[in-house]
């Protein structure tokens, strides 16, 4: 499917702003131009692809070519993962986990910005996810 491209990370992304001396600073995420850390592992069913980006038109056009459909695995995630959360009683019959390992410093505030794509393209425009959350980084006592 060819479409304008949006530029945005394909892959699942995770932006981080430290928020320690500004709540409102938003200069990490993706719409600012923050530097996106890709995940250090998923488990689960996951559906790969393939994006081109043409820059010889304006505006950019991007192909994506997606690989064939996983099978289902019903929450069975693999050796390593995380259960799923109890609070999770619908199946769907495709799930994935997907984690970071981050380092952050003690004490401080940081905005952080998970960006991933649901590879519905059946429909025109952005299929992408995107959530936000403030975290304060602690110790245990």
């Amino acid at each position: 499917m060819m479409r304008a491209a949006c530029l945005c990370p394909e892959w699942p992304s995770l932006f981080i702003t430290d928020i320690t001396d500004n709540p409102n600073d938003r200069s990490g995420d993706w719409q600012q131009g923050g530097k996106p850390y890709g995940p250090s592992g998923i488990y689960g069913t996951w559906k790969a692809a393939v994006s081109t980006v043409d820059n010889t038109v304006s505006p950019a056009m991007s192909t994506i070519i997606a690989d064939a459909d996983p099978a289902k695995n019903n929450w069975d995630l693999g050796n390593g993962a995380d259960e799923p959360p109890i609070s999770i009683t619908k199946n769907e019959g495709f799930s994935a986990e997907v984690v970071w390992d981050m380092t952050f410093t003690q004490g401080h505030r940081y905005r952080i910005q998970v960006i991933f794509h649901n590879d519905d393209r059946s429909k025109p425009g952005p299929n992408a996810g995107e959530a936000c959350l403030d975290f304060c980084a602690i110790t245990d006592h």
